[in-house]
């Protein structure tokens, strides 16, 4: 006898792309999913910002994309896994000092000091298990938008 297969989440489903009340309903329970529509509210309020819900493979699977209308570079991925949904903000090297990370959480701080330099991008990836988590990492984003929207700040190519 033939063993059937597990149950596939759609934001596993890499052939179909899932509608957002799908990820909405798929988070392991209720404080993850307000936290991450809070989040996913927050960037999408940003001026000049385009969400788009993109298959970026494995790990991240269906995430949303947060870009600067208009240019193909991205300022955060928010990844809604359903056991931990996470924000990962790529910042280029020469921007780390102008976003204040340092007066920071220590918790926001260890994770940009163990984030990967790829390309003189920095990619950290918090996870956004507490609504103070979360605010603190919008904070950085809404620099990282300041930043780029102000000055012509280097951005990054999508990923």
């Amino acid at each position: 006898m033939a063993k059937s297969s597990p149950h596939r989440s759609t934001w596993e489903d890499r052939f179909r792309a899932p509608a957002p009340s799908e990820l909405r309903g798929h988070y392991r329970n209720k404080t993850l999913c307000g936290i991450a529509e809070s989040v996913q509210q927050a960037l999408s309020r940003l001026a000049n910002v385009d969400e788009r819900l993109c298959w970026e493979g494995l790990p991240w699977r269906w995430t949303w994309v947060y870009s600067l209308r208009g240019l193909d570079q991205s300022l955060a991925y928010l990844i809604p896994d359903p056991d931990r949904p996470q924000l990962a903000v790529p910042i280029p090297a020469s921007l780390v000092d102008r976003l204040g990370i340092a007066q920071m959480r220590r918790t926001v701080r260890d994770v940009m000091s163990h984030a990967r330099l790829v390309g003189g991008i920095y990619w950290p990836s918090w996870d956004l298990l507490t609504k103070v988590d979360a605010e603190e990492v919008i904070e950085i984003v809404v620099k990282r938008h300041r930043l780029a929207v102000s000055s012509s700040a280097e951005l990054v190519p999508s990923r």
